[in-house]
């Protein structure tokens, strides 16, 4: 618990989206690990009283965070930058 606290207070960047690729088996035991974690959560926040955007998404955000900590610490990590572009800019085509 500790490890995942210090992680997420030192660290300034962090992998949004949930988006990754990787093999089954890691996978498998990243899913393991996540569920649980946010049924505990889910202990602490609940449903019910979830209000704004925040509020009804911290359940996304929460695996957003762990996500990062848990690639790092259990897999050979390669990261991308994700790319966007503005689509106004082939407006001649």
């Amino acid at each position: 618990k500790k490890d995942f606290l210090d992680f997420v207070t030192s660290r300034t960047s962090f992998n949004p989206h949930n988006m990754f690729i990787c093999k089954k088996q890691i996978l498998k035991k990243y899913y393991e690990s996540l569920f649980p974690w946010l049924q505990k959560c889910e202990k602490i926040f609940g449903f019910d009283n979830l209000k704004g955007y925040g509020m009804k998404r911290i359940y996304g955000f929460l695996a957003e965070r762990y996500l990062s900590y848990w690639f790092l610490k259990n897999a050979n990590v390669k990261e991308f930058p994700i790319l966007v572009k503005d689509l106004s800019d082939y407006n001649d085509l």
